[in-house]
């Protein structure tokens, strides 16, 4: 009909985002953000398993694009880009891709290369991703744009007192350590560090508390726990833990810590600090980004144990002395800098650059 005004198409290709992580988390609030705009929305997840799902992948790609014959192509990982090529190709359909962090260390591949020098838009979710896509190619400056995780004030709320919390789950007049990621053997995020750090920690805070939540398993986190029985004692260990949960362990935590050496950013620091936790991250990659550099948390060498402890310590001693009205400060300041309506508008500025013609 003449004079209506087509939205625009987008598809989107992404890892499966019912999966536990920051990078599901970051694309499950980027497809929420989209679907909420001016545009049409197609979303292919690869889904996770074998030769037969990334089968199935590839061909849900060839028939949307055939099909729905998208106006723009947002690409979630690099290792999906290739499939960028063909439609480009044929019909000089535009692209967009993400960088997290450590998928943009030492790009080689001939092809992601390519990739890159092609798009439209680069989303980087840190100013640390930044620096080492520029590193690389430093041609694709005006290209970036810088999209920082975000955390929705809806669904992390501060509860008015941490005893009553702790009163529930039988940790009344402990001192709760809380880290809240999945373990991975052939990863970094640190819990095996934060456990070799609890002896100090023991000594001036005798009945403190580490839990450890997330899936998966860590072999040193295992070996650690079998060999210090004294020390695993004061450890809780949690698998997967639904959104309420998580804002339940926020709530109720003195300290929490992620030593990761993995993180191009880190939204479990500013869900926790929304929550009004004490929080500790890794002073380098893009971790210090989350806590404003600084500004709303404590920054540690992850490489340090000793550091780790004395980190740890200062958290529960700021923590016991925070009165509601500082937690509260503290998640509006979190609010204000990582909300959701930050997010929205910089969503928006950023379909709107990426569908420019």
């Amino acid at each position: 009909m003449k004079g209506v005004l087509r939205k625009k198409k987008i598809l989107y290709l992404c890892g499966d985002i019912s999966t536990i992580g920051g990078i599901q988390k970051y694309n499950s609030d980027l497809i929420s953000s989209v679907s909420n705009k001016m545009f049409e929305l197609k979303i292919i997840q690869r889904e996770v398993g074998g030769l037969t799902k990334k089968i199935k992948f590839f061909l849900s790609f060839l028939y949307e694009i055939f099909k729905f014959r998208p106006n723009h192509i947002f690409c979630s990982h690099i290792n999906f880009s290739p499939l960028l090529l063909m439609p480009y190709i044929l019909s000089r359909t535009s692209f967009s891709i993400i960088f997290y962090g450590i998928d943009a260390l030492e790009i080689k591949n001939f092809f992601h290369k390519m990739i890159i020098k092609l798009s439209k838009k680069i989303v980087v979710i840190s100013d640390y991703t930044k620096s080492i896509v520029l590193k690389q190619f430093p041609f694709v400056e005006s290209k970036l744009f810088l999209l920082k995780s975000s955390v929705n004030p809806d669904n992390f709320v501060l509860y008015p007192s941490k005893s009553k919390l702790k009163k529930k789950f039988n940790l009344e007049k402990k001192e709760v350590i809380l880290t809240l990621s999945r373990l991975a053997t052939h990863e970094d995020k640190g819990q095996h560090r934060v456990l070799y750090s609890l002896e100090k920690v023991l000594a001036v805070y005798p009945n403190a508390r580490y839990i450890i939540a997330g899936p998966g398993e860590d072999e040193r986190v295992d070996e650690f726990l079998i060999n210090n029985p004294h020390i695993s004692n004061h450890v809780i260990r949690l698998n997967s833990v639904s959104e309420q949960e998580k804002n339940v362990l926020y709530g109720m935590c003195d300290a929490f810590i992620l030593p990761s050496k993995t993180e191009g950013f880190g939204i479990v620091f500013i869900e926790a600090l929304a929550c009004g936790a004490v929080v500790i991250a890794p002073n380098n990659y893009g971790c210090p980004e989350a806590l404003d550099n600084g500004r709303l948390g404590i920054v540690v060498d992850p490489d340090d144990i000793s550091k780790i402890s004395e980190a740890i310590i200062s958290a529960i001693n700021r923590a016991k002395n925070m009165s509601l009205s500082d937690r509260l400060l503290l998640r509006n300041k979190t609010i204000k800098k990582f909300g959701k309506s930050k997010w929205n508008r910089d969503v928006s500025q950023f379909l709107t650059q990426a569908s420019e013609t």
